[in-house]
This record gives C-alpha cells, sequence and structure tokens, in this order.
C-alpha cells in the first residue's frame, strides 16, 4: 500500500472527509426522512401520514389530479396495514410472541390496526362517493335545463302529479335523514381531535423515551414507540374519514335541497292543469275493488287458520294439565309447546285483524279516489267546500290515530322479537328447545309483516289526503269572482233560514191522555219567539183601540 493510501485513512482525513460530506448527507435525509431521526427508523409510519391533519375541504375545491393522489395514498395506507395485520395474526396463530411484546399487546396491536382499516376504508368510500354526488349533481343540472326548455304538454294526466308529489315527499324524508346523519358525524369530529392531539403527544413521548434508552431496551422501547404510531394512525384515520363523511353529508344536503326544488317546480306546473276523466277514475276503481276482492279471500283464509290455532291452544292446554297429573317431572316441553300455541294464537288473531283494517283502508281510498272526481267536475257552492274539508280534517284525524296504534304495536313487536333472539342464542342446546324457540321467533316476524302493512297503507291514505286537500284548495281558490259572489248569495237563503230557525231553549211539556201521563219539550226557536212578540205587540195595540171607541 503507498503512502497516498494510507493518508486516506488517516484519522484526520476521515474527520475532515466526514466535515464535508455530513452537511449533503443531513440534506438528502431532511428530504426523504420524517424530521424526528427517531422515527425515520420506524417503518410502522403509514405512507404520506402526518400528526397534525389538514383541514377538511370541500369536495369540488379539489382537483382531480389531487383527488386521485389521495385516493392512491390511502390505499397504499390499506395494504400496508393489512401486512402489518396479517404479521400480528401469524404471531397470534402461532402463540409464540416475541420477548418484547406480550400476547395481550400483540391482541391489541391487531385490534388497533383491524379498526384502523376500517376507518381507511371508510375514508376511501366517502371521497368516492363525492365523485358520485358531483357527477348527479351535474346529471341533475341538465334535466333542469331540459325541462326548463321543453314546451308543457298540458293537461297533465293525475298520475304525473301524483308521482311529482310522490318523489318530493321521498326526497323530503331523505334531506331530513342526512341532516340527522351529518350532524351526528359532526359531533364527533371534536372527539376524534382531541383523540389524534393525545396520541401525537403520547409518539412525542415515547420517541423521547427511545433516544434516552440503552441499547438492551432498545428492542422494547421500539415495540412501544410503535404501538404509540399505531394508535396515532388509527386516530388520525378516524377524524379524516369522518371529517369526509361530514364533507359528503354536506355535498348530499345541497344536492336534496336543489333536488327538491325542482320537484316543487314541477309539481307547481301541474297545479290546476291536471285531467281526471271518468275513465281514468273507472280504472282506479277497479284496481281498488281486485285489490279489496284478494284482501276478503285473505281474510276468510285467515279467519279459519285463527280457528285452528285457538283449538290448538285447546288442545296443548289439555296435554299440559295431563302431564302435570301423569308426568310432574317431565312437563318442560309441554309448557313450552303450550307458549308456542299461545303466541301463534295471537299472530293469528292479529292476521285477522290486520286484514279487516286493510279492507277499511281500501273502502276509504276507493272514497277518495270518487271525492277527487268529484273535485275534478267542479264544485259550485260553499257548502260543498266546507263539507269536503271537514271530512278531510275527519279522515286524516282516523289516519293519524291508527298510524299511532300501529307504531305502537310495532315497537312492541321489535321488544319481543329482540327478547326472542336472545333466548335463541343463549337457550339450551337441545335441538328441541331451539325449534320451538324459532318458531316463536317467526311468529313474531310475521306480527312484524303485518304492522309494515298497516303503517304503509295509512302512509299511502295520508298521502292521498294531501292530495286531495292540494286539489280542494286548488278549486277554491280558481273560482272566479262572479262564482264566488253567486254563491254567496245563493248561501244566503240557507243561513237565513238556519238562524229563522234556531233554537233559543225548550220548554218542558207534561199532559195526561188516557189516564197516562206523557211527558216532552217543546222547542222555542227564534221564529216562534219573534212572531209571539209581534201577537203580543198586536193584541196590546188592538186592546188600547178598542178601548178608546168604547170611551
Amino acid at each position: 500500500m503507498d503512502q497516498n493510501q494510507v493518508s486516506r485513512f488517516h484519522p484526520t482525513a476521515i474527520v475532515g472527509s466526514l466535515r464535508r460530506t455530513l452537511p449533503l448527507l443531513f440534506g438528502l435525509i431532511s428530504l426523504l426522512a420524517p424530521a424526528n431521526p427517531v422515527l425515520a427508523q420506524l417503518p410502522l409510519k403509514l405512507p404520506g401520514q402526518t400528526s397534525n391533519p389538514p383541514a377538511s375541504q370541500p369536495s369540488g375545491s379539489v382537483p382531480a389530479s389531487d383527488s386521485k393522489d389521495k385516493l392512491e395514498n390511502i390505499r397504499q395506507k390499506i395494504n400496508d396495514v393489512n401486512s402489518r395485520y396479517q404479521e400480528i395474526r401469524n404471531l397470534l396463530n402461532a402463540k409464540a410472541p416475541p420477548p418484547y411484546a406480550s400476547i395481550e399487546e400483540l391482541t391489541t396491536r391487531q385490534d388497533q390496526l383491524f379498526s384502523t382499516r376500517l376507518a381507511l376504508e371508510n375514508w376511501l368510500g366517502s371521497l368516492k362517493n363525492l365523485d358520485t354526488v358531483t357527477q348527479a349533481d351535474q346529471d341533475l343540472s341538465r334535466s333542469i335545463k331540459d325541462w326548463s326548455s321543453s314546451t308543457p304538454e298540458e293537461p297533465y294526466p293525475l298520475s304525473s302529479a301524483d308521482q311529482f308529489a310522490a318523489e318530493l315527499r321521498s326526497k323530503h324524508l331523505e334531506l331530513q335523514t342526512e341532516q340527522v346523519r351529518s350532524s351526528l358525524e359532526d359531533d364527533l369530529v371534536d372527539g376524534y381531535r382531541k383523540s389524534l392531539e393525545k396520541a401525537s403527544a403520547q409518539v412525542r413521548q415515547a420517541a423521547e423515551e427511545f433516544e434516552k434508552t440503552g441499547v438492551q431496551s432498545k428492542t422494547r422501547r421500539r415495540w412501544l414507540l410503535e404501538s404509540a404510531e399505531v394508535a396515532e394512525s388509527l386516530a388520525e384515520a378516524q377524524l379524516q374519514g369522518t371529517l369526509a363523511r361530514v364533507d359528503l353529508g354536506q355535498q348530499r344536503i345541497a344536492l336534496f335541497r336543489r333536488e327538491l326544488a325542482f320537484l316543487e317546480e314541477k309539481l307547481a306546473r301541474t297545479v290546476g292543469h291536471t285531467s281526471f276523466t271518468k275513465v281514468a277514475l273507472d280504472k282506479r276503481l277497479t284496481s281498488v275493488t281486485a285489490a279489496r276482492e284478494k284482501l276478503n279471500l285473505q281474510l276468510a283464509a285467515a279467519e279459519r287458520l285463527n280457528i285452528d290455532a285457538q283449538e290448538q291452544v285447546a288442545d296443548a292446554r289439555t296435554l299440559l294439565e295431563k302431564g302435570r297429573t301423569a308426568l310432574p317431572t317431565s312437563q318442560q316441553p309441554l309448557q313450552q309447546a303450550f307458549e308456542l300455541r299461545q303466541v301463534e294464537a295471537v299472530t293469528a288473531a292479529q292476521r285477522v285483524e290486520t286484514l279487516k283494517l286493510l279492507l277499511v283502508a281500501n273502502h276509504l281510498e276507493s272514497v277518495l279516489w270518487q271525492e277527487r272526481f268529484r273535485i275534478s267536475q267542479g264544485l259550485e257552492k260553499d257548502q260543498d267546500f266546507t263539507e269536503s274539508f271537514k271530512n278531510l280534517d275527519n279522515w286524516r284525524e282516523r289516519a293519524s290515530g291508527f298510524k299511532n296504534y300501529f307504531n305502537s304495536k310495532a315497537q312492541l313487536t321489535r321488544t319481543l322479537i329482540q327478547a326472542q333472539t336472545a333466548a335463541l342464542n343463549i337457550g339450551p342446546d337441545t335441538q328441541k328447545d331451539k325449534s320451538l324457540d324459532q318458531a316463536k321467533l317467526e311468529s313474531y316476524h310475521a306480527r312484524m309483516n303485518d304492522l309494515e302493512q298497516l303503517i304503509v297503507s295509512t302512509e299511502n291514505i295520508d298521502f292521498l289526503i294531501d292530495r286531495v286537500r292540494t286539489e280542494l284548495t286548488t278549486a277554491q281558490h280558481s273560482r272566479s269572482v262572479y262564482d264566488r259572489l253567486q254563491a254567496l248569495l245563493e248561501g244566503i237563503p240557507s243561513k237565513i233560514s238556519g238562524v229563522w230557525n234556531y233554537e233559543i231553549f225548550s220548554i218542558d211539556d207534561t199532559i195526561v191522555a188516557g189516564g197516562q201521563v206523557i211527558s216532552g219539550s217543546r222547542p222555542v226557536t227564534l221564529n216562534k219567539l219573534i212572531y209571539g212578540l209581534l201577537l203580543l205587540t198586536l193584541g196590546i195595540w188592538l186592546v188600547g183601540k178598542g178601548a178608546k171607541v168604547v170611551s
């Protein structure tokens, strides 16, 4: 080895070389690694993850390239979490934990990674749905433009107006549901933000402890630091996913409001411009009649099943009584069978009640369609409008009462289903007991199906009443001044007659006829009172005149 080669390995030369290259190395490290040199040693940090999450931005302000980069970044995080989850799972399956971690810590790490993956997937799904909402908003703009430029074909079929009204009602419910969901998501943001701040502080503390520890404890401290990192990753994924869902909710709410305004405009165009012919009425009534005939057939079959169910209850009760006398130690199966027959009997009776109530709703539907046709043909008298509004109020009140009753029974049935499901899951393991519990659960589900039918029927009636009220109000406001004045003049005689025959009070009257006492009351109306006063006045005047003549 020559002198130049030896001089290159001299300590002074090595130190000088390090002084020249260290600034360049630190510059490269600052570009390729996190600011904390300890964190740079840990591969657990998810790609692109930061301790302080950026503020959420509206989806419309994010360029397409940035959106794609964000989606790809989240996918990389999911892949990384999946690989780490699999590593921990393999260690747990092998039941061979490393010396620096316990089984409990491995289980905790596995749960955190699993939760992180779910949070990342939810975040990714929300970002994808934002694109869907944007596309839907663009489609809506085109539909509004096409509708505005189209020439309306009047009159509109009544079915078109009903369709617009039904869509409007559904969209209102969608908006309300989204507002509630978005509000719940927004309430979670502060909690997740505080959790992230706490987790980031724990990462900094763990990193500091890792720097201070000796070589022998480095492995354990590295594990603890990685655990803090996993908790921080989970907190950040939960926060970012929630922020994305809040943003998605706001975008959906804005879209629903635009759709509502569009539907209201479409429905407003049909007001006063619909056609309801006698042919259309007959077609609707034919459909209602067919449904009624089907319900009658179902009711006849349900009544037969109800009778059979009641007989089965009586037979099960007889067997139970005999079992208590002959085999007192083995009466539990008989008791369970008896309880099942009771449950099935109640379900059968409810089925009969359900079908009868559906027939009532069917009849009311027929009446409402006939009322709609009568309104479409034109009402002339104010009394007709007043009577129709009164009938609608009465029908609405009845429908509302039935709906509250059905919802109350549905809540009770849901409670029974929940209790029976719990009994099925924690009950005895014998096949007989399980089959009886399963039969009870199926019976409760049958009750729930009946109640859902009733709730839907009341909602349909409620919708139909709203439509009739709207058409009645439109017909009332569309009358000309002449028609209103004529209706007012025509109504004056009936109103005067009502006042003229108004009963002021009544007088009890008792007479004896054929030895029997007959009691009754005689009304004193306004016309009788006026006639009486006139006769009294006339009599007094005549008496005065007569007195003057005599004198």
